[in-house]
């Protein structure tokens, strides 16, 4: 026990158990037990078992890196055979081939697209020009200038320049003011006729 009392000190245990690196406490045969043995991260009952676990734990974790190794080694590989796949289709396609006879395509089309916008505003304006030109002869049809032309007038009486639809509102001597095409007539009722 003098021999292992080292194990014991305060200043020991306290060591061990602020280590950041994992400690493992082996020290004396199996039936020996230290303080250095309930701080340290793992305890073995003799040096040769500490040994021998060590020694298990690192071929384990051997195996497993190599077992990540050989995983991470084919996916990388899968993902570049498949990019290298998607590269070689994406070369092949169309696009790559004939970048130009796409454009040529595209530029085409364009114009075409051009072609049409125009066709469609020059006829767009070519029918609101033919409707406006109607409407246009219209009102000159029925404009009161066209009615005159064509031999009518509009007879007012004066002073008040009310038009005369019906004869019953003028008496005799009123005075009337007739509109006709080129000029007026200012004259005197002479006689009304009702019927």
């Amino acid at each position: 026990m003098e021999d292992l009392w080292a194990f014991n000190e305060e200043v020991v245990a306290r060591a061990i158990y602020d280590s950041e690196i994992p400690v493992m406490s082996a020290v004396g045969h199996q039936i020996d037990f230290v303080i250095s043995d309930f701080v340290a991260d793992l305890r073995a009952p003799t040096p040769s078992a500490a040994a021998q676990m060590v020694v298990d734990e690192n071929q384990m974790l051997l195996e497993q890196v190599k077992a990540e190794t050989n995983k991470l080694t084919f996916s990388v590989s899968a993902l570049l055979e498949h990019s290298k796949q998607t590269l070689e289709a994406t070369k092949q396609s169309y696009g790559f081939r004939r970048p130009f006879d796409i454009i040529t395509q595209r530029s085409q089309k364009v114009d075409e697209l051009v072609r049409q916008l125009v066709d469609r505003i020059k006829n767009y304006f070519e029918i609101k020009s033919n409707a406006i030109s109607l409407c246009k002869e219209k009102l000159i049809v029925l404009s009161p200038s066209s009615v005159l032309k064509r031999g009518y007038s509009i007879a007012r009486k004066l002073p008040e320049l009310t038009v005369i639809k019906d004869a019953c509102i003028l008496r005799k001597e009123d005075r009337i003011d007739v509109k006709v095409f080129k000029g007026r007539i200012e004259s005197k009722v002479e006689l009304i006729d009702l019927e």
